[in-house]
C-alpha cells in the first residue's frame, strides 16, 4: 500500500530529458520565496520537467542557458501568477467552492493542465511533513479547488475515475503516464 506521501509509479514514455538537482530546486525555491515541499522535489529529481497522465505539465527549475522561451518554473510561475492576478483584478471571480479572492493572490503556480486549469501551491498552508495544500484553478471559470495535501496525493487522484473528485466537469480516468519534454541549452 502506498503511502499518502509517496509518488504513484507513472510509465515513462520517451527519453528521460532532464530533471532537477537539489542545487536548481534551491535556488528556485529561494528565488520564489518557498520551500519546495518534499514531494515536489521528489516529482522534480524522479521525473523532471514533463507531462503527468497526458493532461497536467508540471515544470521544474531549469539551468543558466536554457534556450529562450523554454518553460522553466521560475519563468512559468511568475506568468501563470500575473494571470490569476489579471482574473482577479477583472470581476467577477468566482472562488468557490474552495477560495478566495486572498488565496488566489497568494497562490504560487507550478503547473498548467492542458484545459487551462494552474496547479498551484498555497505558501501559507501547510498540510504536515513540510508539504503545502495544491489547488486548481480554472481560468476559464475562476473557480478555485482545494486539490490535494501534496502532489503525491493530487497525482494519485488524477489516475482515478474522475480525478479522484478534484474537478466535477472530468468524468474521465487518465493513464499513469510521464511523457518527458525537453528544452534546448545554449
Amino acid at each position: 500500500m502506498r503511502s499518502p506521501t509517496q509518488l504513484p509509479e507513472l510509465e515513462v514514455l520517451g527519453a528521460q530529458r532532464f530533471t532537477a538537482s537539489d542545487a536548481l530546486l534551491d535556488t528556485a525555491s529561494e528565488a520564489l520565496g518557498l520551500t519546495f515541499p518534499p514531494s515536489y522535489r521528489e516529482f522534480a529529481k524522479r521525473y523532471g520537467f514533463g507531462e503527468v497522465s497526458d493532461m497536467f505539465v508540471v515544470h521544474v527549475p531549469v539551468p543558466a542557458g536554457a534556450t529562450p522561451g523554454c518553460a522553466g518554473l521560475l519563468e512559468v510561475s511568475r506568468q501563470l501568477s500575473r494571470e490569476l492576478l489579471e482574473m482577479d483584478a477583472a470581476p467577477p471571480l468566482d472562488v468557490h467552492p474552495d477560495g478566495t479572492r486572498e488565496l488566489v493572490r497568494r497562490l504560487v503556480p507550478f503547473g498548467k493542465s492542458r484545459n487551462g486549469d494552474v496547479v498551484a501551491w498555497d505558501p501559507v498552508a501547510p498540510s504536515g511533513g513540510g508539504e503545502l495544500w495544491l489547488y486548481l484553478v480554472s481560468m476559464r471559470g475562476g473557480d478555485v479547488h482545494r486539490a490535494a495535501p501534496n502532489l503525491a496525493v493530487f497525482l494519485a487522484k488524477t489516475l482515478e475515475p474522475g480525478l479522484g473528485g478534484m474537478l466535477e466537469r472530468m468524468q474521465t480516468q487518465l493513464p499513469a503516464t510521464f511523457s518527458p519534454h525537453s528544452f534546448e541549452t545554449a
